[in-house]
């Protein structure tokens, strides 16, 4: 587990564009070293500790992609692993700026044999896109047909009445 990794996505730091992005980096980022590297929950995995289907996993990781927040990392991790069974290895990429502790994030990258991190490698991301406003923003609700309720067809007029 990596607190730096958790820290940067539970603090609202990430810019993910959605709940469902928000819930599979934190997966991600319970299993990344403190640098972010080196994930590799398989969306099975994933899917079942967020309780979200494994197809948007996929979406998730696709469009985290996309936006520069993951990226592949060393497969070398999986190499254990059957072949037809090996996840993929992503690594968290947290801003260069980010980092407090920079210092000592590049000591324990030395001891994994990782180059240091530079603001070169892990340049500033780019907010999230805004959400697409409701296509029924502003509109009425529709009313709702309601039946009587069945004391008023029984009776007639609905009103109590003292029994005799």
């Amino acid at each position: 587990m990596s607190l730096e990794a958790m820290i940067w996505v539970l603090s609202g730091d990430a810019p993910v564009a959605d709940v469902n992005e928000y819930a599979v980096l934190g997966a991600m980022a319970d299993q990344a070293d403190p640098d972010g590297c080196g994930t590799w929950l398989s969306k099975e995995t994933i899917a079942t500790r967020v309780k979200i289907s494994e197809e948007t996993v996929k979406r998730c990781w696709r469009n985290m992609s996309k936006r520069g927040l993951i990226a592949r990392g060393d497969q070398s991790h999986v190499r254990h692993y059957r072949a037809d069974r090996r996840p993929v290895v992503y690594d968290l990429l947290i801003p260069y700026d980010w980092f407090s502790n920079v210092d000592r994030i590049n000591t324990e990258r030395g001891r994994y044999g990782r180059a240091p991190l530079t603001p070169a490698d892990r340049p500033p991301i780019a907010a999230a896109p805004a959400k697409k406003a409701r296509g029924d923003k502003g509109m009425a609700r529709p009313k709702k047909q309601t039946a009587p309720a069945p004391d008023q067809e029984a009776h007639g007029t609905g009103e109590l009445r003292d029994p005799p």
